[in-house]
């Protein structure tokens, strides 16, 4: 599978692009692999694992909320 990296600037901020060739082979798209990640985020809250929080989340998180903001994952487990 051929990727490449690439760098692209709106403004002041840098955002990077990782692209892979169409003549490639990729068996699971991107997309269904963060559906999958979010799919198991849910199931795992659901069944009270609360560690999944700091397995898949930054932790750096900054969460924006109407009233406060949330910052890194251990303000948000209480929630």
């Amino acid at each position: 599978m051929t990727k490449s990296n690439q760098v692209k600037r709106e403004g002041d901020r840098e955002i990077r692009v990782r692209r892979i060739r169409k003549d490639s082979q990729c068996s699971v798209s991107v997309e269904a692999d963060n559906k999958a990640l979010i799919r198991r985020f849910y199931a795992e809250l659901n069944q009270g694992n609360l560690d999944i929080i700091n397995e898949l989340i930054s932790p750096d998180y900054v969460g924006h909320f109407p009233e406060f903001e949330l910052h890194g994952t251990p303000n948000l487990i209480p929630i």
